[in-house]
């Protein structure tokens, strides 16, 4: 229990405001909305620059280029087959008209809570976050997520106008 509250008053106040600002931004999603779509492409292009960034830092390591290309691919074809923007339209003036989801905010939470666990224990133990095992991990859930987000901002993209149900 020492450890964990060590941890915790040890965490940058940055990273606290970044996990509100990723639950207020999901809470929000769970209902109906209207975004532009840069508003929807950008929190996807922002993790995108995030996981090769990630990527680089590992140095382009064989573990880490598996587990995010598994997890690209797990994203594909798990969001072609349950179509998360099939309720989705496209309004006269171009903005896009969204149903309400969790699965935003599941993914930023998981993003969030692989990396600071991550982050945490390539401080208390490289050797074992910075183990081809470790990597491939935290790679394949960092993938999934990012490429999940990615995949439905597109199928969002190519939403025809309507009536919003």
């Amino acid at each position: 229990m020492h450890t964990f509250l060590v941890v915790l008053q040890n965490t940058p106040g940055w990273a606290w405001l970044i996990l509100a600002y990723l639950v207020y931004s999901g809470v929000k999603r769970t209902r109906p909305h209207v975004k532009s779509p840069v508003q929807i492409i950008l929190p996807s292009a922002i993790f995108l620059a995030l996981i090769f960034a990630k990527l680089a830092q590992e140095h382009f390591a064989e573990p880490a280029l598996a587990g995010i290309a598994a997890g690209a691919i797990l994203a594909v074809i798990f969001v072609s087959s349950i179509r998360p923007a099939r309720d989705t339209y496209r309004q006269a003036d171009g903005r896009l008209v969204l149903a309400g989801e969790y699965h935003s905010l599941a993914l930023m939470m998981t993003l969030f809570c692989v990396n600071y666990a991550n982050a945490v224990g390539s401080a208390m133990a490289p050797l074992a976050t910075g183990s081809a095992v470790a990597v491939f991990g935290y790679s394949l859930v960092n993938g999934f997520c990012t490429f999940y987000m990615a995949s439905r901002s597109l199928a969002h993209m190519r939403a025809t106008s309507g009536a919003a149900v």
